[in-house]
């Protein structure tokens, strides 16, 4: 069986935005779920797959101002 860099990273990015789906905090939802969707930018861009490295990119823009948003709101960091 061959190392391939591109399909662990794959399944790596796959893995944390299913995982972020376990929290119950909205924040840890986003931070993980965000980590997975810069990990499918990198997979994507690697493997010439540019609709999905946008998509990705533009999910990293969102949890990014969600995020800030929150910070700007008060909200605190929860027990999970």
């Amino acid at each position: 069986m061959e190392f391939n860099v591109n399909e662990l990273l794959g399944y790596v990015a796959g893995l944390l935005v299913a995982i972020s789906f376990l929290f119950k905090n909205i924040i840890f939802i986003r931070v993980v779920n965000g980590m997975g969707a810069i990990l499918f930018v990198i997979y994507a861009l690697r493997i010439d797959a540019y609709p999905v490295a946008g998509l990705n990119a533009f999910l990293v823009l969102i949890h990014v101002y969600q995020l800030w948003r929150l910070k700007k709101e008060g909200v605190k960091l929860r027990a999970l």
